[in-house]
């Protein structure tokens, strides 16, 4: 039954999603090649939203497992980046490969029969906000957002990313059966914004890195942790968002 709910509310979103990025395409006079590798991200980007949805479905340890692979994953995209001496590169990736499986476990620990929904929901979240306000950005975006951490960033689709997800929340009601309406627009509201900041903080790792993507693992969206970076904040804010509203 979830399947097909979540089928009913991803089809959509996508075919929206797929029809900006054509106008995108028309405004901005994009040559074949670029057309070509924007269409591949989208794609990539849809085939790892169904995968990630169906590792949550089967279970809490297919998940841990998946959270332990994107963390040591993402450790070593982080330490084949760093220069300087080998001990502090192993010190920095050991702490950073730790704070990221914290962080995603979250995911795992919420205490609620509905565990796997609200999962779902944070991830669809993250998703629309994340993909939303690229799409918004390059449709209507002026004003830089961050110019110095992100210049591709702007002040327009970061709210177009937000404001889209909070559109979509109602019909997401689904997958949060122990939110009324307002505290599902306020859990809405709560994951776009900790996203944006988690996408914010890991391009200052970046910056710091002078690279632009961590790898290129993943075509058209860089590495583990250029996909999952959003996540990573959003998962806990998640978790004790929802431990909040259920007291």
């Amino acid at each position: 039954m979830i399947l097909i709910q979540l089928l009913i509310v991803i089809t959509p979103l996508s075919l929206l999603g797929a029809l900006l990025i054509a106008f995108d395409h028309e405004k901005h006079k994009l040559s074949r090649t670029d057309r070509r590798a924007n269409w591949k991200k989208y794609i990539v980007y849809l085939a790892l939203l169904f995968a990630l949805i169906a590792v949550i479905i089967t279970g809490k340890y297919a998940l841990t497992s998946l959270l332990v692979l994107i963390s040591f994953g993402g450790a070593f995209e982080y330490f084949r980046n760093q220069k300087g001496l080998l001990h502090l590169k192993l010190i920095k990736t050991a702490s950073l490969s730790l704070l990221v499986l914290i962080l995603l476990g979250h995911l795992v620990l919420i205490d609620s029969s509905n565990w796997y929904r609200y999962a779902i929901l944070t991830l669809l979240i993250v998703g629309i906000t994340d993909s939303y306000a690229q799409l918004w950005g390059k449709l209507i975006g002026k004003h830089r957002l961050c110019k110095k951490l992100s210049p591709g960033k702007t002040i327009e689709g970061m709210l177009g990313g937000i404001a889209t997800s909070l559109l979509i929340a109602p019909v997401l009601s689904f997958l949060a059966p122990d939110m009324d309406g307002i505290e599902l627009l306020a859990f809405t509201l709560i994951i776009s914004v900790s996203a944006i900041v988690g996408d914010l903080s890991f391009s200052y790792i970046k910056r710091n890195l002078m690279i632009k993507d961590f790898s290129n693992l993943i075509p058209g969206h860089g590495g583990l942790l250029d996909r999952f970076d959003s996540l990573i904040a959003a998962a806990p804010v998640s978790y004790w968002t929802i431990y909040y509203f259920s007291k």
